[in-house]
C-alpha cells in the first residue's frame, strides 16, 4: 500500500476490505462458490511496522480453484473493478463505524496483562490523549481517498501466492527456499492476463445491501440491584413441540442473548456411515447458511450449527436486538433444505482431502 494509506486516520483500506467481505447473495465469495472455485474468502490489511502494509485477499480454494488460478484472480479483479465504478458507499462506512463502537462498548473482559499487551501494541501509533478513539474508529468518510486506493489495487502492483499440490497447478517446482528447503516456482504475469483483469467487470458481483442484523437500539431493561448469584433457569414452555427454558441475566447486565436449540432425531443413529453422512449434511447446511453466518458475525452475532450424538444444535449468541430475526431467517431457510449433488460432492471432496492430509 502507498504510505498515505498505512497510518490513514480514515482507515480507507480497512473500509475497502470490509466492502469486499460483506456477506450477501451477489458477493465475490458467492460468485467463486457458485463456480466451485472457493470455500471461503477474507480481505484484510496486514501491517508490518509503521512503514509497510499489504492489502490482502486470502482465498481458501477448492481443488477446482487450484486448477483455475487465472479464473479466481480474474474474479477478484472483477470485484475491485466494480468497486472502482461504484465506489464504497457511505452506508458501509457508517455500518463499519457502528460495529466498531459496539465491539468497543461491549468488549469481553480480559485480564490486566492482556490489556497492557494490547495497549502496548496500539500506543506507538496513537497519542495517549486520544487513545483508543483513533485506533478503534475512522476519522471520517473520504470517497476520493477510496477511489485513489482502488486505483492502486491493480495486477501490476500485486503479488500472488498459491499454496497447492503441483498436480493441480500443473507446475514443476524448480527452486528451493533457502532455510527450510521448501520447493516453489515463480511465474510472471503475461500481458494478456493483465489486460483481461484490468478491464473485467461483472454485473452479478454487487455491493452488499445494509446488514439486517446490525443492532440500532441496545438499551438495557431497567432492573433492580445486581444479584450476587445466577438465577436458575425456568421452564416456560413444555408441550408436544418441545421444552423451552429461560435463564434471565441479572448479573452481567449486557444487551446480549444466548439461544441454544437442540433438535433430536432418530436419524442420527450410532453407525459409522450415519456419522459421516451427518457431518457432510452439516457441512452443506453451514455453506447454505454462510451468508447469514457472515452477516451476523459482522453485526456481533454468532451462529453455530453442529451435531452431537442424537441431535442437531443451533446456537445464536450475541447482541439481542436482531437475534430473533436471525433465528427466524435461519430456521425458515433450513426447513426444506436439501443439499444439491454438486454441493454434496464439493464437501465430500473436502472431507476426503482433510482425511488424506491428517497426520
Amino acid at each position: 500500500l502507498p504510505q498515505k494509506f498505512i497510518q490513514d486516520p480514515n482507515k480507507t483500506a480497512e473500509l475497502t476490505a470490509y466492502a469486499l467481505n460483506a456477506a450477501h447473495d451477489h458477493s465475490l465469495l458467492e460468485k467463486l462458490k457458485a463456480q466451485n472455485l472457493a470455500y471461503d474468502l477474507q480481505a484484510d490489511v496486514e501491517n508490518f511496522g509503521t512503514l509497510n502494509a499489504l492489502f490482502v485477499i486470502d482465498i481458501d480454494l477448492t481443488m477446482e480453484g487450484a486448477k483455475n488460478i487465472n479464473q479466481v484472480l480474474g474474479a477478484c479483479f472483477t470485484a475491485l473493478n466494480n468497486l472502482k465504478k461504484s465506489n464504497v458507499p457511505p452506508y458501509l462506512f457508517e455500518e463499519r463505524q457502528a460495529l466498531q463502537k459496539l465491539k468497543y462498548n461491549y468488549q469481553p473482559r480480559i485480564n490486566a496483562f492482556q490489556y497492557v499487551m494490547q495497549a502496548g501494541r496500539d500506543l506507538p501509533d496513537e497519542d495517549l490523549s486520544s487513545y483508543p478513539q483513533k485506533t478503534v474508529l475512522a476519522a471520517g468518510y473520504d470517497a476520493a481517498a477510496v477511489t485513489e486506493l482502488l486505483q492502486q489495487l491493480t495486477p501490476q502492483n500485486g503479488c500472488f501466492y498459491v499454496i497447492a499440490d503441483p498436480k493441480y497447478t500443473q507446475l514443476t517446482l524448480d527452486r528451493k527456499e533457502k532455510w527450510l528447503g521448501a520447493e516453489y516456482k515463480t511465474v510472471p504475469l503475461t500481458p494478456a492476463q493483465i489486460d483481461s483483469w484490468q478491464e473485467a467487470t461483472d454485473a452479478q458481483i454487487t455491493l452488499s445491501p445494509p446488514n439486517p442484523y446490525l443492532p440500532t437500539q441496545l438499551k438495557l431493561i431497567d432492573n433492580t440491584e445486581k444479584q450476587t448469584s445466577f438465577t436458575a433457569p425456568k421452564k416456560i414452555i413444555n408441550n408436544a413441540y418441545g421444552t423451552i427454558y429461560l435463564a434471565q441475566d441479572d448479573y452481567f447486565f449486557e444487551p446480549k442473548i444466548y439461544y441454544q436449540i437442540k433438535v433430536y432425531t432418530p436419524s442420527f443413529r450410532n453407525s459409522a456411515s450415519m456419522q459421516v453422512l451427518k457431518e457432510l449434511y452439516i457441512a452443506c447446511l453451514n455453506e447454505e447458511l454462510q451468508t447469514e453466518i457472515i452477516a451476523a458475525h459482522n453485526a456481533g452475532l454468532t451462529l453455530l450449527v453442529f451435531p452431537d450424538q442424537l441431535s442437531l444444535n443451533f446456537i445464536f449468541d450475541g447482541y439481542s436486538e436482531k437475534a430473533a430475526l436471525l433465528a427466524q431467517t435461519v430456521l425458515k431457510k433450513i426447513k426444506n433444505f436439501q443439499p444439491s449433488a454438486a454441493l454434496y460432492n464439493k464437501h465430500y471432496e473436502l472431507a476426503l482431502q482433510n482425511c488424506q492430509n491428517f497426520p
